[in-house]
């Protein structure tokens, strides 16, 4: 029966990333709004309510099992993109804060739960080596979808408007909540403990592991420049294209992301660390001819780092994986999901300040000086850790 969760993951993820509203979603909420700064507050929203909810949603994961937490997330984020549309339909600012907080919920029982779902299966089914494979095949399904989901809000909102399209985006929530529905738990003979006692496990966990801390910090600092970069690089690149290049340069970036999953397959056998260290010196460099060029191509150029962005994403969730504990796997995960978000934060502020005293092009240009410093600290755990895979 296990079998079938490592059948349903990639229609999961493709139904999970086809999101043909985020194309255009601070663009809508602008739309209803009429204030820009409400339109990123309900994104605010989003966020704020995952980063508080993150360790107490991994503590119910923990106890109630992987399944339940998978339904639980879809119906979440379909009364998410429900509450969207209604809210487009009827002018209303409060249903589209309702919609945020639905949806940071749901990322909060998203994040290290799905991959938690997976490795757990894997591990059941003696097939932990091809957890980095699965992973990778997911995550190429995912962004296939991104990409198709560009195309599809191009398509409805020349012909429909926006509106239109935030009621057809609640439809791949729905499909993908019924896809949960199928999944197996793989938790069925988990002990059951306190929420209190299993928090407490999983800060020793962390004491106990000097890996663990190492691998958590440079994770955490991954992800402040994976999010930072997602929202300040469309504010630089509009500064020298049209916004319907960088509509194209989305699309492409989305294609060579799912490729960058899908090329991870034929290198999972080698040394994770190594693939870290190489991926994030390849994306540094594209980074520093991006900002050196400065120009129409810059879109393009940046964009051909994410293929190594995402080729060594499954190699960042296979690390952390293996150094998890197993029954506090969501709870661990969720702990740095927390402090991703508040480093997120905090960088995106400190990259916009810079760039509200200088420019744009200075704020990105810190943002590729952080690949670099990641990708000297990659290579640091490279020497430390190169023997085990």
């Amino acid at each position: 029966m296990l079998q079938r969760n490592l059948l349903l993951v990639n229609i999961y993820k493709f139904f999970n990333g086809l999101e043909p509203l985020s194309v255009f979603i601070i663009i809508y909420f602008y739309q209803i709004t009429g204030s820009f700064a409400t339109a990123v507050a309900i994104r605010s929203i989003e966020t704020i309510t995952c980063s508080l909810s993150e360790i107490p949603v991994g503590l119910i994961s923990d106890n109630i099992g992987r399944k339940k937490v998978s339904v639980i997330t879809g119906l979440l984020m379909t009364l998410s993109a429900f509450c969207w549309a209604l809210g487009g339909s009827i002018d209303s600012t409060a249903t589209l804060f309702i919609g945020g907080f639905f949806a940071g919920l749901a990322n909060s029982f998203y994040s290290g739960s799905f991959e938690a779902l997976i490795y757990e299966t894997c591990t059941k089914l003696k097939r932990r080596q091809d957890f980095s494979a699965i992973i990778s095949n997911a995550g190429t399904c995912r962004y296939l979808a991104l990409a198709l989901g560009t195309i599809m809000a191009l398509i409805i909102y020349s012909l429909y408007g926006l509106t239109v399209l935030a009621w057809f985006a609640v439809l791949p929530r729905i499909c993908e909540t019924i896809t949960s529905m199928f999944f197996v738990e793989p938790l069925a003979n988990s002990p059951k403990v306190s929420s209190l006692q299993m928090l407490k496990n999983s800060i020793k966990c962390f004491k106990a592991s000097k890996k663990l801390r190492q691998i958590s910090a440079l994770q955490v600092f991954d992800e402040s420049l994976y999010w930072t970069n997602l929202g300040i690089n469309s504010l630089y690149f509009q500064t020298l294209v049209p916004l319907w290049v960088i509509n194209i340069a989305t699309f492409i970036n989305h294609i060579l992301s799912a490729l960058g999953y899908a090329a991870f397959k034929k290198f999972r056998k080698l040394n994770m660390f190594k693939i870290l260290t190489f991926s994030s010196w390849i994306e540094a460099g594209f980074g520093i001819i991006t900002i050196i060029v400065n120009s129409v191509l810059s879109p393009f150029i940046w964009g051909l780092a994410s293929f190594f962005q995402y080729f060594k994403r499954p190699a960042k969730i296979t690390v952390i994986q293996h150094e998890l504990s197993p029954h506090q796997r969501a709870t661990m995960g969720s702990m740095i999901s927390l402090l991703s978000g508040i480093s997120s934060g905090i960088c995106m502020y400190l990259v916009g300040l810079i760039a509200d005293y200088t420019s744009i092009y200075v704020g990105f240009s810190i943002l590729i000086c952080g690949k670099i410093i990641l990708g000297y600290f990659y290579s640091a755990l490279t020497r430390k850790y190169a023997h085990k895979r």
